[in-house]
C-alpha cells in the first residue's frame, strides 16, 4: 500500500478497534447493571468519506490479486458500508455446508437467485440451473432446486458426481410465464419429503406428488419450515397466524396467534423435532416463542398476549419467551441452544429456557446461518451481499460481540463483482 492507503488503513484500524471495544463496554454494563444504568450507546466515529475509501482499497486489491492481505490491515465491517452498497448487494438467503471447507450459498432475491459454492480459501463456483438450496434441521441432507425439479442427497456425497442417483420429485407446474419464484428448500432427514416455499404457497413432494399445504393469502407469501421427519410443517404469513399442519394430510395440527408481536415472519423446528419456534415481527422488532411441538398439537390451539418488548412469559404455559427485541430473519440450532441472527447484523443465542448466551455482530442484517458438519465453524449470509467464514477461537480486538468464534474471511455478492475480504 501507498503512503495514502497506510492512513488510510491505519484510520480504519484504529477507529474499528475503538468502536468494538466501546461497544463491547457497553453491553457488558447493560447485561451486568441493567441497560437503563448502561448509559447512551456508542456512536460509530467511521465516516461516509473513510467508509468510501476504505471500500476503494477493497476494490483495488481484489483487483490486483491482492485480497489475502487485506485482513491482516484492514478488519471487516460492513456497517459503515452499506449505504455505499444500495441497490448492488445480492442477499444470502440460505447456506448449507457441505464439508468443513465448502457452502452451497443461496445469491440475490427470488427473481434472480442463483447457488454458489464458495470455499473457505475464497474460490466461488456458480452451479446452474440451481435457484435455491437448502438443508434438513440436522444438516446432514440437502435439497437442490431448480425452476421445476428438486432433488435430494445426503450432505457427504452432495459434491461426489459419481455417488449415483438420488430422490428428484417434479415441483407444481408454474402459474406464470416469469414465475412463480421459490423463497425456500428443505427436506426431511430421511429424503422423503421436500418442503417448498414459493410465491404462490407452500408445498410438500414426495414420491406421491406435490401437495399444496398453504396458499398465498393476498400479497402475502407465506414462510414455512419442515419438521426433521417430513410429518409437519410450521407455516405463517402477514395477516394469518402461524400453523402446524400434518404434511400427509393438510390437516391443521394447531394454531399460533402473537397478533400483538406483529405479523408471523419466521418459523424453525430443533433438530430432534421437539421444539418449534415461531418469530413474529412489526416496524423492526420481533418477539420468538418455543414449545413442544406435541403439547401444541394435543391441544390444536394456542393464543398468546405478549408484546415484542415483553421479558415476561407468555399467558399460555406451553411457550417460552427465546428472545424479544429486533426482527430475527435467520435461525439455526447448535450445542442444544437456538441461533438467530436479526435485522441489526447480530447474532445472537438462546436457550430453549430463554436464557441468553454469546452474541456477534458482522454489521448487514443477517439472512441465513450455517454450521459445519463438525460444529466447529459458522457461516453467515447478510443482505449486504456476505458470506462471512468464522471458526472456533478467541475474538479478534475488532470484533463485536463475545462469541468464542473468530472470523476469517468475507466473500461479497455484488452487482457483476465478487469481493473477498
Amino acid at each position: 500500500m501507498g503512503r495514502s492507503e497506510d492512513s488510510i488503513a491505519a484510520a480504519w484500524r484504529e477507529q474499528t478497534h475503538s468502536y468494538a471495544q466501546a461497544v463491547n463496554d457497553f453491553v457488558l454494563r447493560g447485561r451486568r447493571e441493567g441497560w437503563e444504568s448502561a448509559g447512551g450507546e456508542p456512536s460509530d466515529p467511521r465516516t461516509p468519506e473513510l467508509a468510501a475509501q476504505v471500500l476503494a482499497l477493497v476494490r483495488r486489491a481484489n483487483e490486483e490479486g491482492r485480497w489475502r492481505e487485506l485482513r491482516a490491515v484492514l478488519p471487516a465491517d460492513d456497517t459503515p458500508l452499506a449505504p455505499l452498497l444500495a441497490g448492488k448487494a445480492r442477499p444470502i438467503r440460505s447456506l448449507v455446508w457441505v464439508d468443513e471447507e465448502t457452502v452451497l450459498a443461496t445469491v440475490g432475491a427470488m427473481r434472480d437467485a442463483e447457488v454458489h459454492r464458495i470455499a473457505r480459501d475464497g474460490s466461488v463456483a456458480w452451479v446452474p440451473p440451481l435457484v435455491a438450496v437448502g438443508a434438513d434441521p440436522t444438516g446432514r441432507v440437502v435439497a437442490f432446486a431448480s425452476a421445476y425439479d428438486v432433488e435430494v442427497r445426503p450432505v457427504a456425497s452432495t459434491l461426489d458426481p459419481q455417488a449415483g442417483a438420488f430422490a428428484a420429485y417434479e415441483l407444481p407446474p408454474a402459474t406464470s410465464q416469469d414465475g412463480p419464484f421459490i423463497a425456500t428448500v428443505a427436506p426431511s432427514t430421511d429424503g422423503e419429503r421436500v418442503l417448498v416455499a414459493r410465491e404462490d404457497g407452500v408445498f410438500v413432494v414426495s414420491h406421491d406428488g406435490p401437495r399444496l399445504l398453504s396458499a398465498r393469502v393476498g400479497d402475502a407469501s407465506p414462510h414455512a419450515a419442515l419438521g426433521p421427519d417430513g410429518a409437519v410443517v410450521a407455516v405463517g404469513a402477514r395477516g394469518t397466524p402461524h400453523r402446524l399442519i400434518d404434511t400427509h394430510d393438510g390437516r391443521e395440527l394447531a394454531r399460533v396467534e402473537a397478533s400483538s408481536a406483529g405479523e408471523p415472519h419466521l418459523a424453525a423446528f430443533s433438530p430432534d423435532g421437539v421444539f418449534v419456534l415461531f418469530h413474529a415481527a412489526s416496524d423492526g422488532l420481533g418477539l420468538s416463542l418455543a414449545a413442544p411441538v406435541d403439547a401444541l398439537v394435543a391441544e390444536g390451539a394456542a393464543s398468546t398476549a405478549t408484546s415484542p418488548t415483553a421479558s415476561s412469559a407468555p399467558l399460555d404455559p406451553r411457550f417460552v419467551v427465546v428472545s424479544a427485541g429486533a426482527r430475527v430473519d435467520a435461525c439455526s440450532f447448535h450445542d442444544g441452544r437456538f441461533v438467530l441472527g436479526d435485522v441489526h447484523g447480530y447474532v445472537r443465542v438462546h436457550g430453549i429456557d430463554g436464557s441468553e448466551g454469546w452474541q456477534l455482530h458482522v454489521g448487514g442484517a443477517v439472512g441465513a446461518l450455517a454450521w459445519s458438519p463438525s460444529g466447529a465453524r459458522l457461516a453467515i449470509g447478510t443482505t449486504t451481499g456476505a458470506v462471512c467464514f468464522f471458526e472456533e477461537g478467541a475474538p479478534a480486538p475488532t470484533q463485536i460481540g463475545d462469541a468464542p468464534y473468530v472470523e476469517q474471511l468475507r466473500v461479497y455478492f455484488w452487482r457483476d463483482e465478487i469481493v473477498r475480504w
